[in-house]
This record gives C-alpha cells, sequence and structure tokens, in this order.
C-alpha cells in the first residue's frame, strides 16, 4: 500500500509540476505575440532614444503597477493600440514598481500614467483613458498638446541618490520619527564599517616602527 501511494503521489506531483510549466510556456508564447514592446530601467533610454529625440520614432509608453485595477482595466485597450497602430510608431508599457529609476526620471507618482515621446518632447495624456481616445491622442491630439523636453539620462548613482531622497522626504512627511531614525542607522552602519576596515586593513596600513 505505501509503495501504491508513493506512485500515486510521484504520479500527482508529476503532472501539477508539467501543468505548471506548460502555463508558463502558454504566458511566455502570448508574451511574445503581444505588440506591446516591454521596457526597463537598462533598455528604456536605449530602446526609445527619448533623450536624443532620434532615429526610433515616436513612443507612447505606459508606466503601470501590477496591483493598479485602472492599470488592468487599460490593458485590453492598449494591446489594441499596439496592434492598430504597429508600423506608424511604437507602444511600450514599463512596470514602475520593478524599475523605478525611469518613472522617477519623468515624474511618474501615480499609475497609470501614460506619456507620449517625440522629437526630444513628452507629452503626458490626461484624457479619457478609451480605445478611440488614446488613438487620437497618440496619432495627432498630442501635437495640439504642450510638451516639454525629456529630462536627460543621469548616472545611476545619482538617480538612485535621488530617488533615495524623495522616497526619504516623503516617508519623514508622512513619520516626522523617519529622519530620526535614518540618521540613526546611517551613523550605525557609518561605525560598523569602519570598525570593519580597522580590524581587517588596520594593521596592514600602520607605519612600521623604524630601526634605531
Amino acid at each position: 500500500k505505501l509503495q501504491f501511494l508513493y506512485f500515486i503521489g510521484r504520479y500527482y506531483f508529476n503532472m501539477k509540476f508539467a501543468l505548471l510549466l506548460t502555463l508558463c510556456a502558454a504566458a511566455a508564447a502570448i508574451e511574445d505575440l503581444s505588440d506591446v514592446r516591454v521596457l526597463t530601467d537598462s533598455t528604456f533610454e536605449h530602446d526609445t532614444q527619448a533623450a536624443s529625440g532620434a532615429t526610433t520614432g515616436n513612443w507612447f509608453v505606459l508606466f503601470y503597477a501590477p496591483w493598479c485595477g485602472w492599470c488592468k482595466r487599460i490593458a485590453p485597450d492598449w494591446e489594441l493600440l499596439a496592434s492598430e497602430v504597429k508600423g506608424e510608431f511604437s507602444v511600450a508599457k514599463i512596470d514602475a514598481t520593478q524599475n523605478m529609476l525611469t518613472p522617477a526620471r519623468f515624474g511618474v507618482k501615480a499609475y497609470p500614467m501614460l506619456i507620449l515621446f517625440s522629437h526630444n518632447k513628452m507629452y503626458k495624456y490626461e484624457g479619457q483613458r478609451s480605445y478611440d481616445e488614446l488613438l487620437e491622442f497618440s496619432r495627432n491630439g498630442y501635437k495640439s498638446a504642450t510638451g516639454v523636453p525629456v529630462p536627460p539620462e543621469k548616472f545611476f548613482v545619482i538617480q538612485y541618490a535621488e530617488l533615495f531622497g524623495a522616497e526619504l522626504a516623503r516617508a519623514v512627511e508622512e513619520d516626522p520619527n523617519t529622519l530620526l531614525a535614518t540618521v540613526a542607522g546611517s551613523a550605525i552602519a557609518g561605525l560598523l564599517i569602519a570598525w570593519i576596515f580597522i580590524a581587517c586593513f588596520g594593521k596592514k596600513i600602520a607605519p612600521k616602527a623604524k630601526d634605531e
């Protein structure tokens, strides 16, 4: 009986594992079939050339969060839009919860945020999020909107520092004790790093006594 139960359990596990692999493969295939380009912090500027104005044409980009209800509602129309304008310009999306530098660069603070990039300028979309309105704006409507210059891409260390500063300011605004805790934590971390450095390298860098 134990051997029989072992084989039943193993068969059940293998079936579940095979089903999981099948679902993952199907999801990947659906993603590949989509006309919506997927961007990340590391690929955004390379693919869009937003700051240079350059040679890849216009880009209409959706900044989204996976948990955002409005982002989920706009997703089907975003797919339709990408298929409709394929060959005219690019429709893309970027997960702002996994790629924080790019949203911070463009001042994205709420989701979904839709920005069209064209000839070194950016146009934030603030209209109705229906397919017809999105199509009209992306083809012609943005031309009558006020565009602002695309901010240049900064060195990633500076970007992280600015992002940390903004998050700290927001946290302090919500709870003033956050600043005190951050300063205290930074001081303790600095002392710990200094202690480790001295313990490991102090003897090596200490000057040797001269023989008289």
